[in-house]
């Protein structure tokens, strides 16, 4: 089982813990969800120096990106866990939010159809 040191933001000493991927990932999320943009993508990204094809990290971070108005490294990030399985149709859907954001529409149109089907 792959496995990652994060640091902990809070803990201010630059210490880290050793978890899973999995564990790493609930951590990840549970910054982002409170809004600490950052800290998430800093998490998700060594998630990804461990494994570059975690398809979750991957449009979570592109979702981050986005939210904290880096729209240009959402587009860049969310293009890759649509190419890998299981394509998932929220990150086609958030992919398409941002063609559509940009004035993209035709993109925005074809990431909405290929997340519906």
């Amino acid at each position: 089982m792959a496995e990652v040191g994060v640091a902990d933001p809070d803990a201010g000493d630059g210490e880290g813990v050793t978890m899973s991927l999995a564990q790493a990932l609930v951590m990840a999320v549970r910054w982002h969800r409170s809004g600490r943009l950052d800290d998430a993508a800093n998490i998700y990204r060594q998630i990804l120096a461990a494994a570059p094809d975690h398809v979750d990290a991957l449009h979570c971070l592109g979702v981050a990106e986005q939210q904290a108005g880096r729209t240009a490294e959402a587009l860049a990030g969310l293009d890759r866990p649509v190419t890998l399985p299981p394509d998932p149709p929220d990150a086609r859907c958030n992919r398409g939010n941002i063609h559509r954001l940009l004035g993209h529409l035709d993109a925005a149109e074809a990431d909405y159809r290929h997340a519906l089907e």
